[in-house]
């Protein structure tokens, strides 16, 4: 079943890249893409890289900052590697175990906590999220021209949604309760329907107290979430400035107001679970597809696109393969290698 289910997300991940194409080429012909791409900045794409070590930087440091409030205090440099091997398993390797999961594992066998490594993981993971639901929400406002197109509208209202449904899920004590009353009222005579809404609603009950328990501890110090935010911000300054750089790379200057408007709601479409590798083929397609209603030539915000992936793939990516096939178990042997059964043993 997992084995079919991953066919199938390679199919999926397969028709993005088909899109992506047709994109590109409908107002443009093959031969501008590839004018496009030996078009190359080498100081563009140095500093695209350079911003984007800075984003994993910061990302680690805000890590850092969380597990430190718990009292787990780790060399930066092993979580830098850690947060490298996450880049592999979430963009390289095909798996159901993604980054996070992977880099809260190893961390929490060296703290000698899974929980408080999971902690410091979901906040670190969540505090990003409420950002870029903010940008995703805010940001078409500095192109109103944008709302001409349903798409924008739809983008930003989940964004709106997903907002709302946090703020609720943080405001109730018991949100199942709630939500099971709103599922009997609905659906109670759709016994189908009922049941998945049951489903929704354990899924909710699991963040909520995942929630809780996470929120309780980054307001127990006072000045902990205004550190963790401001962090985060820069985080995604430094987002917006990858794009840029990228675009620059390959001989075009993007406006900033459509940098802004667009990138949230390009990575916010892009997290969307529909393809394997880290969502190959989906990114790129929501990059090329939104910057185009801005009036972005699609062989750019392609050719942005692709460097974005390269990177991806092949820098921390493959760096993140390299340490993980380093990273030796107490039998001297990378952990890749160990047979299941005594994974299972250790376990």
């Amino acid at each position: 079943m997992k084995r079919a289910s991953f066919y199938i997300k390679l199919g999926i991940s397969a028709l993005f890249l088909v899109l992506v194409y047709l994109l590109v080429t409908r107002t443009q012909s093959e031969a501008s893409f590839m004018a496009r791409i030996r078009q190359v900045q080498p100081l563009f794409v140095a500093l695209s890289i350079l911003v984007s070590c800075g984003m994993v930087l910061v990302s680690c440091i805000k890590w850092n900052i969380l597990l430190r409030h718990q009292g787990d205090r780790l060399p930066f440099g092993y979580l830098m590697k850690q947060y490298l091997i996450g880049y592999f398993f979430s963009n390289i390797l095909p798996s159901n175990m993604g980054g996070d999961v992977v880099r809260s594992y190893y961390v929490g066998k060296r703290i000698e906590s899974q929980e408080r490594s999971a902690i410091a993981v979901f906040l670190e993971r969540f505090t990003g999220m409420i950002v870029l639901l903010l940008l995703a929400f805010f940001g078409p406002m500095f192109m109103p021209a944008m709302y001409s197109e349903w798409i924008v509208w739809a983008a930003t209202g989940f964004a709106a949604i997903l907002l709302l449904g946090v703020s609720i899920v943080i405001g109730l004590k018991e949100p199942a309760a709630f939500g099971r009353r709103i599922a009997d009222l609905l659906f109670g005579k759709i016994p189908p329907l009922r049941k998945l809404c049951e489903k929704i609603i354990l899924a909710v009950e699991s963040f909520h107290k995942k929630l809780r328990s996470a929120t309780g501890s980054l307001g127990a110090k006072r000045g902990l979430l205004t550190r963790v935010m401001g962090i985060t911000l820069i985080f995604y300054a430094l987002t917006l400035l990858n794009v840029y750089c990228s675009f620059r790379a390959f001989n075009y200057i993007p406006p900033w107001n459509a940098v802004i408007a667009i990138t949230g709601i390009a990575m916010l479409v892009g997290t969307i679970p529909l393809a394997p590798f880290g969502n190959f083929g989906l990114t790129e397609l929501t990059y090329v597809g939104f910057f185009t209603i801005a009036g972005v030539p699609p062989d750019a915000s392609g050719a942005m696109a692709l460097l974005l992936r390269l990177k991806l793939f092949l820098i921390f990516g493959m760096l993140g393969m390299v340490l993980y096939l380093m990273q030796r178990d107490q039998e001297g042997r990378p952990e890749i290698m160990k047979p299941r059964a005594e994974t299972r043993e250790a376990s």
